[in-house]
């Protein structure tokens, strides 16, 4: 049966009311970053570059906290729960590569996750309070050798890319040490002020604020080599280490985001790069920036989940 005109107008209209619906521009509402740490240094900077991020797409962007984990929480609960539509979005840091080898997960690091852009790299230092009798790496190491197994370090968390690398350290070196896992960097600041712990290991920036007031001090760090911002201070390949670690921050989105919502948001983000007062908070927090494109950083965490292997082996850490 042939509709009527009135009809048949009726349904035209509800087509081009429909096809209007699919042929909004991406975004057309607020999006949301699950941010896996507590307030701190990488909040800070998280928070700068979606604040870029957001003028450039017109649309408000909401940061929420989800710490735990490891830094790994606020990524799963995004991967399990989200809509690849490029809404729900998460900061991701190394330590996303290493959990499935260290415990049964029901997850995958690169198949469950599209990576979108690369944001900053952080330093990783061993730092003590200024009242620490260690004034020197080696301190520390002749110390926890005289004492298998007391000497306390703090991190913030199992699992994180400090609490691996500092077991790791240990390995190589033949001491025992007694770890001491936080919620965040800020909460390992205050413990080791405190005299909750001998050694804190964290990124640099997270400390060098009280470094710079006079309360603590750097004993070592784990760049390739010494940092810009840290010239008196070793790196671990100086002190008979052979690691070289760093911290990389990115943001993604869940499995299945679709290619022209990627690079929207990963052109968003990208902006921040251009932007002076990004740059003088990277400064500030003493992050360096780390433009990827999809492709470079998506071709970066496959080759860093596979040499995770190692670095977990090494820590003695790879689930049984």
């Amino acid at each position: 049966m042939i509709a009527s005109r009135p009809r048949r107008a009726f349904l035209v209209m509800l087509l081009c009311a429909a096809n209007g619906a699919f042929a909004q521009p991406f975004p057309s509402r607020p999006i949301t970053v699950y941010l896996p740490f507590i307030p701190g240094p990488t909040d800070s900077m998280a928070r700068k570059f979606t604040e870029v991020a957001s003028r450039h797409l017109g649309q408000p962007i909401v940061v929420e906290n989800k710490p735990g984990a490891g830094g790994t929480l606020g990524p799963v609960l995004m991967a399990r729960t989200a809509k690849p539509d490029g809404y729900t979005l998460t900061i991701m840091s190394s330590s996303l590569f290493r959990y499935p080898y260290m415990q049964k997960v029901d997850w995958d690091p690169i198949q469950d996750f599209t990576y979108i852009a690369g944001l900053a790299t952080d330093s990783m230092s061993i730092e003590v309070a200024t009242a620490s009798l260690f004034r020197s790496f080696e301190d520390v190491v002749r110390w926890a050798r005289a004492n298998p197994g007391r000497l306390s370090y703090g991190t913030p968390g199992a699992g994180t890319s400090m609490h691996l690398v500092t077991e790791a350290a240990a390995g190589q070196l033949g001491i025992q040490l007694l770890h001491v896992p936080y919620k965040g960097g800020s909460d390992v600041m205050r413990a080791l002020l405190g005299g909750e712990i001998m050694i804190a290991v964290d990124t640099a920036g997270t400390m060098f604020t009280q470094v710079a007031a006079g309360k603590a001090r750097y004993l070592m760090q784990f760049n390739e080599k010494r940092s810009r911002w840290l010239p008196e201070v070793p790196t671990a390949r100086e002190v008979g280490l052979d690691m070289v670690v760093t911290v990389l921050l990115g943001i993604g989105g869940p499995r299945g985001v679709p290619e022209p919502v990627v690079n929207r948001l990963h052109e968003a983000f990208s902006k921040a790069f251009d932007d002076p007062e990004t740059l003088k908070v990277l400064d500030t927090l003493k992050k360096d920036p780390w433009p990827m494109t999809p492709a470079a950083y998506t071709a970066w965490a496959k080759e860093s989940y596979r040499l995770e292997c190692a670095m977990v082996e090494r820590a003695g850490m790879m689930a049984k």
